[in-house]
């Protein structure tokens, strides 16, 4: 995550829900929280890992405070779309909730915000990088 390839991340999650999770677990917005979650939390030691944690105007999905310096703050907001078409946008649509709702208020240098949003075992990832 922290290495901005949203290419190698879009693989792996493909992977996670095309090859470990049964579709009868995946029906709410919760469900991927959950799963995306625990998948965050391998980064402990690295990171310190935060769901629905109150932040700005709101609570993020998932937050990601960096235990080590040179690490990059993030933060993740998913969004569960009506069919693949929407995917693109409600990717899009998480990233700007981010943004509007200011999560990133009380952190400082780089904030990696990514929007995911699921459809069934469909994913797509925006990610945006600023700086505070």
């Amino acid at each position: 995550m922290e290495d901005m390839n949203i290419d190698k991340m879009q693989k792996a999650l493909d992977m996670i829900f095309n090859k470990n999770i049964p579709f009868i677990l995946l029906s709410k917005e919760k469900d991927y929280q959950l799963i995306l979650g625990a998948a965050a939390m391998s980064r402990l030691g690295r990171y310190t890992v935060s769901l629905e944690e109150e932040s700005g105007n709101g609570r993020a999905d998932i937050i990601m405070r960096p235990n080590r310096s040179g690490l990059p703050n993030i933060i993740l907001e998913m969004k569960r779309s009506d069919s693949v078409n929407d995917l693109e946008s409600d990717s899009s649509k998480a990233i700007s909730q981010i943004e509007e709702k200011g999560y990133f208020r009380n952190m400082k240098g780089r904030i990696l915000l990514y929007g995911i949003s699921f459809n069934g075992k469909s994913s797509r990832i925006s990610m945006k990088e600023i700086t505070a």
